[in-house]
């Protein structure tokens, strides 16, 4: 049989063109997370561990995504949808749900954790404290404490004396707020799984969930009883099936998918790209270089996906200006570049000096001597040794002497769209989808001319008017209706990138910025480059845009603009604070937390909160969604640094609105400084 025990080799399949890993006898619930049948178990899957779980219970249809952020923490974002909420019209339901897992299975001692659905109160609104414990290799057993929707039977009076809670009200009435928190009712929940058979799993439970009702608190089916009895089905580490006969009355589905960012690899890209050349020895090098050489040079570079931007070669010295734009990690960019240099710079040059660039600005300068490229190309800590010699510092000025070489100018692709809308608090999520087409054109490095035109395929988009706000502008609320009607120009843009001075970068941006808005942003970041944090400011003069995504506007302008904040923990999380004037003209702050991988997966979550009053804002008086981010890497069968972003936001707001101004200078440069050159330091050689 398969074992429960959490502590046993996670098994990796590949699921989607990429490979994922779910630990052996942790099954998720059909709410979503590691647990029983409906009820939460204090289990943890694998790190970054990314979990969807689809689900249907008497009534409620269900989607989370849930990721395992950490060891020690647990994070979802679910949408739920209740038909027949209200006698005539349906209610949607979306919520943010944490789960910290205190500690883990030791010797006698259960694995803990506290949990908090809805975080800031809702239809799923509970709290709770958890115990688990394997009791053999095919037997665990589960208890916990549980308030709000998770003490709605078989409850009694809070131990802590926080008895006031108040009942769910689904019309948006309340500000943001935490203190429904651990407060009203408590009541008492647990199960067993019994893993009978090599790929099923038994599961009984008594829940103490009450909360399946309409608007008017009537339940949605009987509930005769509180066991539910479920059984899952495993037939691999990706996908998990469930069913179970729940309350005495209903029964529910679910299915679970399961990836891991973390591991996560394009097979169809193996074997694509050759091995790097070996370092070419000085006696094998040519004896001189001359301009005609430049032409072997960029042809050589080119094969490794490296455009050649420049080079300037003094004595004993060559420097090289370069667009890395196959390798997601430009130490693997940087590595397979000195290769080439070895091979088609003479021997006398013993110094190599390696400036990447994107958008036609030096990002850093990065110095390698020969004799190491030569010393540790095959020896034990290899990698290592040459991150230690590498002399890493800024790139700004230092253009004189360097000789440009021309490269293509026009670019242009092509791909789908998917727009998510919802007009507010219990409206249904409204979807469009599309494809569309994009070009830009290099005027000089640095200054680029970018367009992109969206047509409208599929789309449930209602053309119901959106009622105004007397308070303030409506400059979110009707993201749905542009482009609804005819194709449009989602974006036409002229923006110039600058380095201005030593650590500072800069970017100005004008034209049809956005969908919704047209006008000028300027950007200004410092960002060392050897450093984990960096500064920056946005000003923005923006006029809103009529609905054919044409050349028309309306009768609304605002300046809008923020300070910014970032840094760059280990491991791949990173912190965002913008602080500032928004759209409708509110003040407030944007707080950002995302986890990055070496293969280009980005998963995280943003909240905002502003100035603007809860009754012009909506329920909460916040906004917050969850980004993903895809890499495409497959594409035509190599390599790539394309990615797609998909963001699940809650309901469009006016408040906390910033603008979607492409180009945007921190991801822009960070990729050739010094943490993101360490995190992927070990593919230099590759």
């Amino acid at each position: 049989m398969r074992p429960l025990t959490p502590s046993v080799t996670v098994l990796a399949v590949a699921l989607a063109s990429a490979a994922t890993a779910q630990e052996r006898g942790i099954t998720y619930a059909m709410t979503g997370g590691p647990g029983l049948v409906e009820m939460p178990s204090a289990l943890a899957s694998p790190d970054a561990t990314l979990g969807t779980t689809l689900s249907y219970v008497g009534g409620e249809y269900r989607l989370n995504l849930g990721f395992q952020a950490a060891p020690w923490l647990f994070a979802s974002y679910g949408l739920g949808f209740v038909p027949d909420f209200y006698p005539d019209d349906s209610y949607s339901v979306r919520d943010f749900n944490l789960r910290w897992n205190i500690r883990g299975e030791d010797g006698p001692w259960p694995a803990f954790a506290l949990g908090i659905n809805d975080l800031t109160g809702g239809y799923h609104s509970g709290e709770y404290l958890v115990a688990t414990k394997t009791i053999s290799d095919t037997l665990r057993v589960t208890a916990g404490l549980g308030w709000g929707r998770m003490a709605g039977t078989g409850s009694f009076d809070n131990i802590l004396g926080l008895d006031d809670r108040d009942p769910f009200d689904p019309t948006p009435n309340s500000n943001f707020s935490l203190s429904h928190l651990f407060h009203g009712p408590m009541a008492v929940f647990g199960g067993v799984e019994w893993a009978f058979a090599d790929d099923y799993t038994l599961k009984v439970e008594y829940s103490t969930d009450d909360g399946y009702r309409d608007a008017t608190g009537a339940r949605l089916f009987d509930h005769n009883s509180p066991l539910n009895l479920g059984l899952t089905w495993r037939p691999n580490s990706t996908f998990h099936l469930s069913a179970a006969y729940m309350y005495g009355s209903t029964f529910g589905l679910s299915g679970t998918f399961f990836l891991n960012p973390a591991r996560a690899s394009a097979p169809a890209v193996a074997g694509a790209v050759p091995p790097p050349q070996p370092i070419t020895p000085r006696t094998a090098a040519p004896t001189v270089f001359s301009p005609e050489n430049i032409a072997s040079l960029n042809a050589a570079l080119a094969s490794e996906g490296i455009l050649l931007e420049g080079v300037e070669i003094t004595g004993d010295t060559a420097r090289i200006r370069y667009t890395n734009t196959q390798y997601r990690a430009d130490a693997q960019a940087m590595g397979r570049s000195l290769r080439v240099l070895t091979g088609q710079l003479p021997a006398s040059v013993s110094r190599f000096v390696l400036e990447p660039m994107r958008e036609g600005i030096p990002l850093s300068r990065a110095s390698f001597t020969r004799a190491d490229l030569e010393r540790w190309e095959n020896r034990v800590g290899g990698t290592e040794a040459i991150a230690a010699s590498r002399d890493l510092r800024d790139a700004a000025g230092g253009s004189a002497g360097i000789v440009p070489v021309a490269q293509q100018r026009f670019q242009w692709g092509y791909g789908p769209t998917i727009g998510q809308y919802s007009r507010g608090d219990g409206h249904p999520t409204e979807l469009a989808l599309g494809a569309q087409i994009n070009a830009s054109y290099a005027i000089l490095p640095n200054v680029i001319l970018s367009g992109e035109v969206q047509a409208r395929l599929l789309s449930n988009v209602k053309d119901t008017p959106v009622v105004p706000n007397p308070d303030y502008p409506t400059v979110r609320r009707d993201g749905g209706f542009y482009g609804d009607d005819a194709p449009g120009i989602s974006q036409l843009t002229l923006a110039w990138y600058d380095r201005p001075a030593t650590n500072v970068y800069s970017r100005l941006s004008f034209g049809l910025l956005e969908a919704a808005y047209g006008g000028l942003s300027a950007e200004l970041l410092y960002k060392p480059v050897d450093s984990r944090w960096a500064f920056g400011a946005e000003v923005d003069y923006v006029v809103k845009r009529d609905y054919d995504m044409l050349f028309s506007f309306e009768d609304y302008d605002t300046v809008s603009g923020h300070l910014s904040g970032y840094y760059d923990f280990e491991n791949g999380y990173m912190a965002q604070v913008d602080v500032g004037r928004y759209l409708a003209g509110d003040w407030g702050a944007t707080f950002s937390l995302h986890r990055e991988f070496a293969n280009g997966w980005r998963i995280g979550g943003f909240m905002a909160v502003t100035d603007m009053p809860e009754s012009d804002y909506g329920s909460g008086a916040f906004t917050k969604g969850v980004t993903l981010t895809i890499p495409l890497d497959g594409r035509g069968g190599k390599p790539s640094r394309a990615v797609r972003a998909v963001n699940l936001d809650g309901p469009l707001r006016d408040g906390g609105a910033r603008l979607n101004v492409a180009g945007r200078l921190y991801d822009t440069v960070r990729s050739a400084h010094g943490p993101d050159l360490d995190e992927s330091w070990g593919r230099f050689w590759q």
